[in-house]
């Protein structure tokens, strides 16, 4: 390798890491955030651990199933100890353990143009909805388990223990543990497979038999949850209830979604090809873990990561000899010295945003997103009620308005909230039978509703006689119910007809 070659490599690798500490470090606060940092402050047996969901009057005797308590509690501690500063190099920190664990120990190894492009789809994909969730831990254990069960030809008893263990702290850390049992079985199956093959007895494979050992013993740990085997009960029924009406948890549509997941599109197609044309290259179960991670992206946008992480971990043997030689003969082709001003460009849009990320070492909340000055003025008015307010803003006013107002529902949904609640709630925001979308205020001591402006509920609102607008600050507007709070409104406005306008932030606001 010359000295320009060098200088090629180290620059598409400085250019790969500062695009992956750019998606990992985004500091904008996501609507789960302030429920993953507020709703678990002590451990389970303790005074403060929520077990029924107090933060509700639709349904606040209802049990909550936390699957991802631990998390929480973790993510609340760090926050306490330093601040959101803290938080965002915690989740920076695991996107490159995430990166490092797919680079590591490959045969072959990731290097050239190949590799960089391949690289650079995984961290494209990956850094989708990259928010301080608790699904970024599963992403870590998930990595563990592929490392485990698709590179290795070995199993011995420590690694059977380890994933046995895993299993049952990753029940307590996030709903989706279930993903590390279907990769045991998929390589279960896989080796009784073999053994089929060969007409061997499974009885004689060792490592048939440590993964039927990491699978009982995993399973039986599990139990070891603050809700034993109601968290498998939670999980089952979870599992069968589809949301559509929210954004991330929408099928994959490849007509309306290209623009916004091309990524997604090329890199699936890399994948599937290579998988495919090379398919001796990589494990059986290897392809398990690509198509049903595959799918489950498909079924639901916020699995395009989980994809991402798969592909990086197991697809790059078949991947390699697809891309490396078309890529070798492009590269050739194209004089160096253009390769190195095509990467330095690519540099600068890089720069430029992080140069002009607003407090980029604390997480900030965008007042375009969140009605964060009029959740201000209501926790100061001297008002106390039942508040139907938008899903995205849920978690937000339970962390700044709980216990003075209780929601009627928020981003917890299904772990808490029984089926009855959320069909009501949807109804009010979207459907056009008149009476299907007034249930949420008829069958419900609702008396107070802020929801976004440009909701179709916010023209339904404006239209009911027995409701006010008190209040409009962009995005949202706040309505009260004139029998409810005939005292307070006629304190607010000599004409309660006439809304209060709440000049919004005009720049991003800090967390919480």
């Amino acid at each position: 390798m010359d000295r320009t070659d060098r200088i090629l490599s180290w620059t598409a690798g400085i250019f790969l890491v500062l695009f992956a500490a750019l998606l990992f470090s985004d500091n904008r606060a996501d609507v789960d955030l302030w429920g993953n940092l507020g709703f678990v402050k002590t451990l389970p047996g303790q005074p403060g651990f929520h077990t029924v969901n107090t933060y509700s009057f639709t349904a606040p005797d209802n049990p909550w199933i936390n699957h991802e308590w631990l998390a929480e509690y973790l993510f609340d501690r760090t926050n306490h100890h330093t601040g959101t500063t803290g938080l965002l190099a915690l989740k920076t920190l695991l996107g490159f353990i995430l990166l490092f664990a797919m680079m590591a120990g490959q045969r072959p190894s990731m290097r050239g143009p190949g590799a960089w492009i391949f690289l650079l789809l995984i961290i494209s994909n990956l850094g989708y909805g990259f928010g301080m969730r608790p699904h970024l831990l599963t992403f870590l254990f998930a990595a563990g388990y592929l490392q485990v069960l698709c590179r290795g030809s070995r199993l011995r008893g420590i690694h059977a223990l380890t994933l046995a263990l895993a299993t049952g702290l990753w029940a307590n850390v996030h709903g989706a543990f279930f993903i590390g049992t279907l990769l045991i079985l998929a390589a279960l199956f896989q080796e009784l497979a073999v053994c089929a093959i060969r007409r061997q007895s499974p009885f004689r494979s060792s490592r048939a038999g440590w993964l039927t050992a990491a699978l009982v013993a995993g399973i039986a740990l599990t139990r070891l949850n603050p809700y034993g085997w109601d968290l498998w009960k939670f999980i089952g029924e979870s599992a069968g209830f589809f949301r559509p009406y929210l954004s991330e948890w929408a099928p994959f549509n490849p007509r309306t979604d290209f623009v916004k997941h091309p990524d997604f599109i090329a890199l699936a197609l890399v994948v599937g090809a290579a998988a495919w044309r090379y398919r001796r290259h990589i494990s059986g179960t290897s392809h398990v873990a690509l198509a049903l991670s595959f799918l489950a992206a498909c079924l639901m946008v916020r699995n395009i990561p989980l994809f991402a992480l798969t592909a990086g971990m197991v697809a790059w043997p078949a991947v390699r000899p697809l891309v490396e030689g078309p890529l070798d003969s492009i590269r050739r082709v194209i004089p160096r010295p253009v390769q190195l001003a095509v990467l330095l460009l690519m540099l600068i849009p890089i720069g430029w945003t992080f140069h002009h990320r607003p407090v980029p070492h604390r997480i900030i909340v965008e007042p375009g997103r969140y009605p964060v000055a009029l959740i201000r003025w209501m926790h100061d008015q001297p008002l106390r009620g039942n508040l139907l307010t938008f899903f995205d803003w849920g978690e937000l006013a339970i962390w700044h308005l709980y216990p003075q107002y209780r929601v009627f529902i928020d981003g917890r949904l299904d772990c808490c909230y029984p089926p009855g609640v959320i069909r009501d709630y949807v109804d009010f925001l979207y459907a056009t039978d008149p009476q299907r979308a007034s249930a949420a205020l008829n069958q419900y001591p609702t008396d107070l509703v802020l929801i976004h402006v440009e909701n179709p509920g916010f023209l339904r609102m404006r239209n009911r006689p027995d409701w006010i607008l008190v209040a409009i600050s962009y995005p949202g507007a706040l309505f009260a119910k004139q029998s409810v709070h005939a005292a307070w409104l006629s304190s607010l406005h000599p004409e309660p007809s006439l809304p209060i306008h709440i000049p919004p932030p005009t720049r991003p606001v800090l967390f919480p």
